[in-house]
């Protein structure tokens, strides 16, 4: 059996991404604005009813220095299980790992390749699909933050509790 070299194997790669595009352009045109509900995985959803593929999820972190992305507290995925990518000489991981080093790109987003991550989809492969203008200046993203149900209604009245005043601090301080 030939072995196929790089340049097709991110043919093929893109290829297999393709279909997953609009919607996570889609995702990343309503940053800040997404309904973050808690941290860890979740399906994408839409407010306006948009049909999402099944393979798409959503990782968010309590912070953005404990992100996978440095920097990106939330960020689209797939893992790339789904991606069915068959009879790969040396292993599919291997290759899209070997691909996504070359700096990759799609329709304008970047293409990041993580892998054996504690706290990513059982440890296994995943590939993002980041803006390269949020992936170079994500130190300008907003961020998500964890507020009780007391603390969201005293801001509602017009006051600010001394543990929201810490928690908005530490943006403030630079520790986020």
């Amino acid at each position: 059996m030939d072995k196929i070299n790089d340049d097709e194997w991110e043919y093929i790669l893109i290829t297999k991404l393709m279909p997953y595009v609009e919607y996570i352009k889609k995702w990343w045109s309503l940053y800040g604005k997404n309904d973050i509900q808690s941290t860890g995985v979740s399906p994408m959803t839409f407010d306006d009813g948009t049909v999402v593929p099944q393979e798409i999820f959503i990782r968010t972190t309590t912070t953005a220095r404990r992100s996978p992305i440095k920097g990106i507290q939330a960020f689209p995925f797939i893992p790339t299980s789904y991606l069915q990518i068959y009879k790969v000489p040396g292993g599919m991981c291997r290759m899209i790992e070997r691909v996504c080093e070359r700096n990759i790109e799609i329709d304008g987003l970047k293409v990041i390749e993580k892998h054996n991550l504690p706290s990513t989809w059982h440890q296994g492969q995943f590939v993002a699909l980041v803006p390269k203008e949020i992936y170079n200046n994500a130190q300008k993203l907003g961020r998500y933050m964890y507020l009780s149900k007391e603390e969201i209604l005293s801001i509602a009245d017009g006051f600010l509790t001394w543990p929201t005043i810490r928690k908005c601090r530490r943006f403030k301080e630079g520790i986020e």
